[in-house]
């Protein structure tokens, strides 16, 4: 991932957003498609976040409970389970391209269930489109 803040590049845990017949070896393309991801953060690291800013424990806490219910738009959660060790969180709102070759030596950690993947789809819909609005900007 690149730092625009700080112009270095690290190396980090992350969703894929980018679909699979795009980043597939076998699928041969005259111009190389970029991966789209977003990166994945713990769960903790949030917390103590919104605890640095000085939110109240109780007001923590319900953030917390809404981003694992699913409840916050912009934050897709991944609850802890082989291989993440602890709850992470993806955010919606930072996602990042790189070119297709960056990627290809990369392990993947986990594909997610049929329901995690419609509920990834939905939350991505929700977030982009926000068809419920009405609002007309």
């Amino acid at each position: 991932m690149y730092s625009f803040e700080t112009g270095q590049k690290r190396i980090v845990r992350g969703i894929i957003l980018s679909n699979s017949c795009d980043i597939s070896k076998e699928n041969a393309r005259v111009i190389a498609p970029k991966l789209v991801f977003a990166p994945i953060v713990k769960l903790s690291k949030i917390e103590a976040r919104l605890k640095d800013r000085g939110l109240a424990e109780d007001a923590v806490k319900g953030r917390i409970d809404a981003i694992e219910r699913q409840s916050v738009t912009n934050i897709f959660y991944l609850p802890a389970g082989e291989p993440l060790e602890e709850d992470y969180v993806a955010l919606f709102d930072d996602l990042h391209s790189m070119p297709i070759a960056s990627w290809e030596n990369s392990q993947k950690l986990f594909t997610l269930s049929m329901a995690g993947f419609y509920l990834f789809v939905f939350k991505l819909s929700v977030h982009f489109c926000r068809l419920h609005e009405n609002v007309d900007r």
